[in-house]
């Protein structure tokens, strides 16, 4: 049973963003939730970050600071899941911010249903502060969705499925981390775990409002390499067909499996040489399980690696 005012851990990992810290560092602090525990993880900058993080360490007492070596984005937020001491956990991107009242909203809605997980939608801003659209999709009021229903939002082809993925719009029940971390030295780590966590929570709720802030900047992850960061999303959603397979779930697996496929495409059309090495091992699993899923007698899979 939670304390009536449950502490929050909330984890920041932080690598070379000074320009943004402080923006992000006063959307957390300024919470109209105030029992936080706001881990701080300098993942090795080389800028002014860690002195901005230790600045904040002296202003704020619910502030810690953790300096270490450049281990990725993953590697930051390990650090940050081992050591929160909190009932609850969020993550923070050091280049985003959040709506003032984001973590009273979501613990709100959390604790009212039993939830083990708590969604908010975001809005997607350029650096120069000009909001992103987005395609439509329904705005509910809160959602309580039991495992079964939390998982089928991974379905990208119904739903906005960046919302049931990432890390940073959501609340979580500390427990469902343990024994699983991100993994480390990996882009788009998120695709990795989130099926999982999905499948650990009983009940899962979903507001549309939107309370995160994610700034979308060039020299970002995101905006970083897309041959690296596709060929780890496609490894992950192989990973994620098979935990599909496993709890028998053909939709699913059918949906995980065509959107790898899809992603592998893009890939691989941006290649010059389509017959490296790398990829004949995502190619051959993608070919045949495409051929014995959908019963194809040819597959323009093939065309393309070709």
């Amino acid at each position: 049973m939670m304390n009536q005012e449950p502490l929050i851990s909330v984890v920041v990992p932080i690598y070379n963003v000074e320009k943004y810290l402080k923006k992000c560092l006063d959307s957390i602090i300024g919470q109209t939730y105030r029992n936080l525990e706001i881990i701080l993880v300098n993942d090795g900058s080389t800028d002014e970050s860690g002195a901005i993080c230790d600045d904040y360490r002296e202003k704020d007492p619910r502030v810690r600071v953790v300096h270490q070596k450049n281990q990725g984005l993953s590697g930051a937020r390990n650090t940050g899941i081992n050591i929160a001491n909190g009932e609850l956990l969020g993550f923070v991107d050091s280049d985003d911010y959040i709506v003032e009242n984001m973590y009273e909203r979501l613990l709100d809605v959390l604790l009212k249903n039993d939830a083990q997980i708590s969604i908010c939608d975001c809005e997607c801003i350029m650096e120069a502060g000009e909001e992103i659209s987005h395609q439509e999709y329904p705005k509910l009021e809160t959602e309580v969705l039991n495992t079964e229903q939390a998982l089928q939002r991974l379905d990208g082809f119904s739903y906005p499925y960046w919302k049931y993925v990432t890390a940073w719009n959501k609340l979580y029940r500390k427990h469902l981390f343990d024994e699983i971390l991100y993994p480390v030295g990996k882009k788009n780590e998120d695709e990795f775990i989130a099926h999982i966590l999905l499948a650990k929570a009983e009940c899962v709720t979903v507001i549309s409002e939107p309370l995160y802030k994610y700034v979308q900047r060039a020299d970002s992850i995101m905006g970083g390499s897309k041959k690296k960061k596709h060929m780890d999303a496609v490894y992950a959603l192989k990973e994620r067909c098979d935990f599909f397979l496993e709890r028998g779930n053909k939709q699913l697996y059918k949906a995980t499996l065509r959107m790898a496929y899809l992603i592998f495409k893009e890939i691989l059309c941006e290649q010059k040489n389509k017959g490296e090495d790398e990829f004949k091992e995502i190619y051959t699993w993608l070919f045949r399980s495409l051929l014995r899923t959908f019963d194809l007698r040819s597959i323009k899979l093939w065309i393309v690696f070709h």
